[in-house]
């Protein structure tokens, strides 16, 4: 049984030489995948599995595509177009990191994100883009 497992090991390993792999995008497809088959347990929403079925077909399609090249383009777009979203999301989870020492605020004039010391009382704070000077308690 070791024997047929290390084989099977290695013939793996040398169908899936030069192939795509994994990315984001296809970790995203697999994830709605499972939320329209959690979803098609309603009643009503039996189609669901069909549209799951057709987004693992994809995800296997694109992760052992020989077409590196094409792959990451498409892999590419995806990230640029989910740019502004896993920004914020990062963002939010950074100011919900630090929530006890520090403070963050928002420059008036360029918009920028940034941060102070917590319990430093009133300070003047100077924007790092624009040099915008304010007084804030943090």
């Amino acid at each position: 049984m070791k024997k047929f497992l290390q084989q099977l090991k290695r013939a793996l390993g040398q169908w899936s030489y030069g192939r795509y792999g994994y990315d984001q995008l296809s970790k995203v497809l697999y994830f709605i995948s499972i939320v329209c088959i959690g979803l098609s347990l309603i009643p009503g929403f039996q189609f669901l599995v069909v549209i799951s079925l057709v987004l693992v077909v994809l995800v296997s399609f694109r992760t052992s595509s020989k077409h590196t090249a094409k792959r990451r383009l498409e892999n590419e777009k995806f990230l640029s177009l989910t740019k502004k979203p896993r920004d914020w999301f990062a963002f939010r989870k950074e100011v919900y990191a630090n929530r006890k020492t520090y403070s963050y605020f928002i420059c008036t004039e360029c918009g920028r994100h940034y941060r102070v010391p917590k319990g430093k009382g009133k300070i003047k704070i100077s924007c790092p883009g624009c040099g915008t000077t304010v007084i804030a308690k943090t």
